[in-house]
């Protein structure tokens, strides 16, 4: 696939599929993006929302169907360096959202012992996860594993499903107001940091500073080392 995609991208300026960001010629389009989606403006909507420092560490944004997408019900991965988003957009807002959730992602290789060393954000992950537990109780959930499950701040298959396919988000969105920023953040360390880091840049900050605030705290600190740089 890297093959494909890296022979393609070299013809790309020939049939406008290549694109720029931050003046960065790194956004290449497989598939076509619905008529309703306008690749520019999603562009320009990045570039106003995310500093630069932020894009300056991904090296490709690829646009349109692979098949991670279908094996993991992903609109979007980061891996290796590049950032992979689905064409099959409902509206430019959620592909910002996605090419934002995806640079976070790309941030915590370089970043990482600022995100994390300090433990910070995993005590506070940790004890929203505790609380989690204690909500489904009270909804009559018996989960099997629980210490292992929810003390594990890695991803994990089984839990990812277990919140997706037999919780649902749509009580965990009334479950969890004032604990995770959305139902995703809860699956692992990694999204907990990703959805806050969207919540920072397009959502409310306040809402973030109020109901997670090392995470506040820790993207806070690493705009002020880039401004300081």
């Amino acid at each position: 696939m890297l093959d494909y995609l890296q022979n393609s991208y070299e013809n790309a300026a020939l049939s406008n599929k290549e694109f720029s960001i931050f003046g960065k010629d790194i956004i290449f389009v497989k598939d076509s993006l619905p008529e309703h989606v306008d690749l520019k403006n999603v562009i320009s909507k990045v570039e106003r929302i995310l500093p630069p420092w932020v894009v300056s560490e991904i090296d490709m944004i690829y646009i349109g169907h692979f098949e991670i997408f279908d094996q993991n019900n992903f609109n979007s991965v980061y891996e290796n360096g590049a950032i992979y988003v689905t064409n099959d957009q409902d509206n430019e807002e959620d592909m910002v959202d996605d090419i934002v959730h995806e640079a976070a992602h790309a941030i915590e290789v370089p970043y990482g012992h600022i995100i994390y060393e300090d433990g910070r954000i995993e005590k506070e992950f940790l004890n929203k996860r505790v609380k989690l537990f204690q909500l489904l109780k009270t909804q009559g959930y018996e989960i099997v594993d629980a210490r292992n499950l929810f003390l594990n701040t890695k991803f994990n298959k089984r839990f990812d499903d277990f919140l997706y396919k037999e919780v649902g988000y749509d009580l965990l969105d009334n479950l969890l107001i004032g604990v995770f920023i959305r139902p995703y953040a809860a699956t692992s360390i990694n999204e907990y940091f990703s959805t806050g880091f969207v919540e920072y840049y397009m959502g409310d900050r306040a809402y973030l500073l109020d109901s997670c605030p090392k995470l506040y705290s820790v993207i806070s600190d690493l705009e002020d080392i880039e401004d300081e740089s």
